[in-house]
C-alpha cells in the first residue's frame, strides 16, 4: 500500500481500503489496496508472483469483482432505504 502513499496527486478520499489474505487453495497471500481519486482517469496496477502485469486477466477479474461488490451494496442499501430500515 506504500505505493499509493507516494502519487503525487490529491486523492479523492484520504484513507486507502487495504486487506492481505493468506489463500491455501492457490499457496499464496492476496493483497488489495484501493484508494479513491479525484481524477476520471482509471489506474490500475496489478501484480502476478511480485511482478507486474500488463492488464490480462489478473486485472479484468479485479475490476468485475469490484464493481460486482460495489454494486451489491449499493442495491442492498437502496433496499433499506426503500423499507425504511435506515434512518
Amino acid at each position: 500500500m506504500a505505493i499509493l502513499d507516494e502519487q503525487k496527486e490529491e486523492p479523492g478520499h484520504p484513507h486507502i481500503i487495504g486487506f492481505e489474505r493468506e489463500e491455501p487453495r492457490m499457496a499464496g497471500t492476496v493483497e488489495v489496496a484501493l484508494r479513491w481519486r479525484a481524477s476520471h482517469d482509471e489506474r490500475v496496477r496489478s501484480f502476478a508472483n511480485s511482478q507486474p502485469t500488463d492488464g490480462g486477466t489478473h486485472e479484468g477479474g479485479f475490476r468485475d469483482g469490484v464493481a460486482a461488490a460495489v454494486h451489491r451494496i449499493r442495491t442492498r442499501a437502496a433496499a433499506a432505504d426503500c423499507d425504511g430500515s435506515r434512518p
